[in-house]
């Protein structure tokens, strides 16, 4: 018996799937107290936050109050925002750092006006990525490092400052996706990352007050005719001596 083999497909070259994750070196602050303008306190032992913890961290920041209490909030769970590793020779934990209040607060500004910036341009040009354009890039400091392989989960850049490491990530969201919460009274995220373009609202609570002005618009615009329609529809139904 003849056995036929089937022609074996010519490989094609495969597509390039390396991808580099945005990680941070960070301390999980430790002793944390409000000083007067500052917030003082102290790492713990250094740990690696992932793109999923930065994004909440982002999430965080951007949206926090611009106070003592918020900064201080926001060093306990993420540390510190502006003093990473990269300032101080030894990266050991018991190692001091102090936050100012105003720092916070310039920074805070500096990112809202930059994701405001960045909607704007997206409706402007059209542009789907921040990579579009070619002026854009990001120097690296002494204290970031690059893995090739890191933890066997692929390439990633570790980034010694906490503050670098939340720019960079937000620059590398694709630009129809960085949006304001359309409800003008929002005090959940007014900032935030949508899942698709087309999301207007950062939560539920936000779409349900879309959703309650959408009909109250449409109940202006469209409400006397459909009321008139009605009442037409309604007479037809009687007879002359009132029975239907």
């Amino acid at each position: 018996m003849t056995v036929t083999r089937k022609p074996t497909p010519s490989k094609r070259p495969r597509k390039s799937t390396v991808g580099v994750r945005i990680c941070v070196l960070a301390g999980v602050a430790a002793a944390v107290e409000v000083v007067g303008s500052e917030v003082r306190g102290r790492f713990a032992e250094s740990r690696t936050l992932e793109e999923k913890d930065l994004r909440t961290a982002l999430m965080d920041f951007v949206n926090s109050e611009g106070d003592s209490a918020a900064l201080a909030r926001f060093v306990r769970r993420w540390g510190p925002l502006s003093f990473g590793w990269r300032d101080r020779e030894e990266r050991l934990p018991n190692v001091d750092f102090t936050e100012s209040l105003e720092e916070w607060q310039e920074a805070q500004a500096e990112f809202r006006q930059l994701w405001e910036s960045r909607i704007r341009m997206a409706e402007i040009t059209g542009l789907k990525d921040i990579g579009d354009l070619a002026v854009v890039g990001w120097r690296l400091s002494d204290q970031d490092s690059f893995y090739p392989n890191l933890r066997g989960r692929g390439a990633a850049i570790v980034f010694g400052n906490l503050r670098v490491a939340l720019h960079v990530l937000f620059e590398l969201q694709p630009l129809p996706l960085r949006k304001m919460c359309a409800n003008p009274d929002c005090n959940m995220t007014p900032f935030f990352i949508a899942a698709t373009p087309r999301q207007r609202y950062c939560c539920d609570s936000c779409a349900a007050y879309g959703q309650r002005e959408a009909k109250r618009a449409w109940w202006e615009t469209s409400g006397n005719d459909w009321r008139a329609k009605r009442r037409g529809k309604q007479r037809k139904g009687k007879t002359p001596g009132g029975v239907r």
